[in-house]
């Protein structure tokens, strides 16, 4: 889920998804999210991605880049196969 206060246009939120194999980083999803700016309540956002090939972890990374103003708040993050 998300919400946000005062979150400024441009740049970029979203969610990246590395597919690891024995450490090396074998696939990447990149989910971008598309809603609301400004101030907004608890929204949910999913996303999905498929392994292309065999991985023994994955590493999830959260955040925004190029925004330079705005609270947005990131709760309830899950993880299904």
């Amino acid at each position: 889920m998300v919400a946000g206060q005062e979150v400024a246009t441009g740049g970029r939120i979203g969610a990246r998804l590395s597919f690891l194999n024995e450490g090396a980083v074998v696939q990447v999803a990149d989910c971008e999210y598309t809603g609301s700016r400004g101030s907004f309540t608890w929204t949910e956002v999913s996303c999905q991605a498929v392994a292309l090939s065999s991985y023994d972890s994955i590493r999830l990374m959260l955040g925004w880049v190029g925004i330079n103003a705005g609270f947005f708040g990131i709760d309830e993050v899950s993880l299904s196969q």
